[in-house]
């Protein structure tokens, strides 16, 4: 089976790198993803978050609402060290996917595929949730924003707000 490529630069993280810093160039290099980004494998990029986060935080994410906290922290965490999102695509696409989990298994959400112009033009990643009839939900750009604004893109208010909003819409 033929994998998807996607350029991302290499970074140094402990969460998924084993790359010296010494080893990485400023160009964008290509990083291979484990899975093709569809629908289908979104849950196995989540596994493979909570699987890393376990090993090296002695964190077991259990995709409630409240393992959100953790995520919340780690990705505070990046912010705080200056971390740019473009030097760490593939670890906040895979953090974005266990969001999108918590959503998926909790609340009732399902992944689907963006269109072309919704990437372009709304959401900016191909990957997004339908929670109910009329609720999109962008976890992994609401990933990308915490790591990019900070605190104020809190990831459990994020849930709960739309976890709220959809039982009101029941």
């Amino acid at each position: 089976m033929r994998r998807k490529v996607v350029y991302f630069k290499l970074h140094k993280c402990k969460l998924c790198c084993k790359t010296k810093q010494s080893e990485v160039s400023r160009e964008s290099l290509l990083a291979e993803l484990k899975y093709d980004i569809t629908p289908e494998n979104a849950p196995r990029f989540a596994a493979d978050v909570a699987v890393v986060v376990e090993a090296n935080e002695g964190v077991t994410l259990d995709y409630s609402p409240r393992s959100l906290e953790t995520i919340d922290r780690i990705i505070g965490g990046f912010h705080v060290e200056g971390v740019n999102v473009e030097d760490v695509a593939a670890t906040v696409f895979g953090f974005g996917c266990y969001v999108g989990e918590v959503f998926v298994r909790n609340a009732g959400a399902k992944w689907r595929a963006a269109s072309q112009d919704e990437i372009d033009n709304v959401f900016g990643v191909p990957l997004v949730l339908q929670l109910g009839r009329d609720v999109t939900v962008n976890a992994i750009g609401k990933v990308i924003k915490r790591l990019e604004n900070g605190d104020e893109e809190n990831l459990p208010y994020f849930y709960r707000a739309f976890a709220k909003r959809n039982r009101g819409s029941a």
